[in-house]
């Protein structure tokens, strides 16, 4: 991140994400496997098997591991992605879309306000007119109309 600031009234947090690891040893398969089981809140879960082996064993390693699972019966997902990208990607797009719907509030609220009734400093009346005189009582009287 070097230079970089970052700007922590803005970040949130992503979740829930619930994680559970095992690790497992059979006589079938000559690594120590780790099994790990994501859930996210929608329901979606993600499991991942892994073995650890040395550089030089890595190729036999591969083969052996992916004969093994074969035997079990798990089948490699074909649109396989990093557990990390799977449950950030998922909470990250929830996020965008509640923001959508709040800035959607928020237009559609500014829209249905009624516009503020502003007084002008002079207002134009049409001019009046003074009536003839005319007897009232026997006095004298003037009227606007």
């Amino acid at each position: 991140m070097g230079a970089r600031k970052v700007d922590f009234e803005r970040v949130v947090v992503l979740g829930p994400l619930r994680a559970q690891r095992w690790r497992l040893e059979d006589p079938a398969c000559p690594w120590p496997v780790t099994v790990e089981l994501w859930r996210r809140e929608d329901g979606e879960r993600l499991m991942e098997m892994s073995i650890k082996a040395r550089v030089v064993q890595a190729a036999a390693a591969i083969g052996g591991f992916q004969a093994y699972l074969a035997e079990l019966g798990a089948e490699r997902d074909s649109d396989e992605q990093a557990k990390t990208r799977w449950a950030l990607g998922f909470y990250a797009e929830k996020l965008r879309a509640e923001a959508k719907k709040t800035a959607a509030k928020k237009k559609t609220a500014a829209k249905t306000k009624a516009p503020a009734k502003t007084k002008t400093a002079a207002t134009k009346r049409s001019p009046t007119k003074a009536a003839a005189p005319r007897k009232v009582d026997g006095k004298a009287k003037t009227a606007a109309r």
